[in-house]
């Protein structure tokens, strides 16, 4: 790739170092990856805000707290090479995550050291630094089924033991490339800890989440259009709401969320697809154990049909299929199980072997391998 697909620009960020950094070392790295932002990939990088931080782990919050601006549009924060910058970048991450939100890219003391590959490690940065800016940086062909107009959607409930909150994320796509995304995040937890209440806040905001897609989703075209065509992806982490019963809640909701909306005069009635996603930790598939070299891993985009039975999915899914996503030289690859749930209306076995595919262009959209 010599360019990316939507170069973003970065006016106003803040790039944050330790006190003990060379400053001519991380001052010529700066530059470097500003040249190389503009020669190779068109990212355009106006010269950062540079502020310190102290010895102390808890030095770098206030130096967040008093730089990041509502206007700042990335914090970059250096690590040093103490064995104190795990903790920095925990504070870092979690200030910008949840009480200052902005984008963030933290780089390490040793990666600005080194002197083989070094463009090559900037380009990383680069890339990823206009990804996590919402710009894409290449597309795939992704099928048929993009012939309409089809959004592509993620959710997960989680549950964070640090801090004892229920969590959701909702990220829904909004161009025929799956580049584009609208996401939300938010937390259900009930006052009163009531299971229930939990439940409830969780639908509710499940249901306005996928409201203000479907407007996002109509505001990307000059002629409004919504999705004909709607794929949810459901993350399965073990918390609330994923056994049988919530997910006949989840569908419902968004069912109720998608009548009644009329499109160029007529009702909207989109097709809907529900698959459950399953991390599998213990499974690993091979091939060629009988051969003269031993077992392997399978190559990547191999699709196997397994019979397993878990306790959040209905007895008799549509399809059901385990797939490894990447290609692991060494060690072991673990697959990933996914599980048809719902679809409406039912569609043929063809268009089930589109959505095995499907599912697997969409693994190449994750811009944070550098490897594609």
């Amino acid at each position: 790739r010599s360019t990316v697909v939507c170069p973003r620009h970065f006016s106003n960020w803040l790039f944050v170092y330790p006190e003990s950094a060379v400053i001519d070392v991380w001052a010529m790295w700066l530059r470097s990856l500003r040249d190389l932002a503009t020669v190779a990939y068109g990212v355009e990088m106006a010269q950062p805000r540079c502020v310190s931080y102290g010895f102390q782990s808890s030095d770098v919050e206030e130096v967040l707290r008093q730089n990041v601006e509502p206007e700042t549009q990335l914090v970059m924060v250096l690590l040093s090479s103490d064995p104190s910058s795990d903790e920095v970048y925990r504070r870092a991450k979690r200030l910008l995550c949840l009480d200052l939100p902005c984008v963030s890219q933290m780089v390490r003391e040793e990666t600005i050291q080194q002197k083989e590959g070094i463009a090559g490690l900037i380009s990383r940065v680069v890339l990823q630094m206009n990804a996590k800016f919402c710009g894409p940086l290449w597309t795939i062909p992704l099928g048929p089924i993009f012939r309409e107009a089809t959004m592509v959607v993620g959710i997960e409930a989680t549950f964070i033991p640090e801090t004892s909150t229920h969590w959701f994320t909702f990220c829904a796509s909004l161009d025929p490339s799956c580049a584009g995304h609208w996401s939300r995040s938010f937390k259900f937890d009930a006052p009163s800890g009531n299971p229930h209440r939990q439940q409830v806040l969780l639908f509710t905001n499940l249901q306005a989440c996928v409201k203000q897609a479907l407007e996002a989703f109509s505001e990307q075209e000059e002629l409004p259009v919504l999705p004909s065509n709607i794929i949810v992806y459901r993350g399965y982490s073990g918390g609330l709401s994923d056994g049988p019963g919530g997910l006949e809640h989840e569908v419902a909701c968004v069912e109720n969320a998608l009548a009644g909306r009329m499109c160029r005069g007529k009702l909207h009635s989109p097709t809907l697809t529900w698959v459950f996603v399953s991390p599998m930790r213990y499974t690993r598939l091979y091939q060629g154990c009988q051969s003269a070299t031993g077992a392997q891993n399978i190559p990547s985009g191999t699709a196997a049909t397994l019979d397993l039975a878990e306790p959040h999915m209905p007895e008799e899914p549509l399809d059901s299929w385990v797939m490894g996503s990447q290609q692991v030289p060494i060690g072991t690859m673990r697959p990933t199980h996914y599980t048809l749930v719902y679809q409406r209306p039912p569609h043929s076995p063809g268009l089930l072997q589109e959505l095995r595919e499907l599912t697997y262009k969409l693994t190449f959209m994750y811009f944070n391998v550098a490897g594609g």
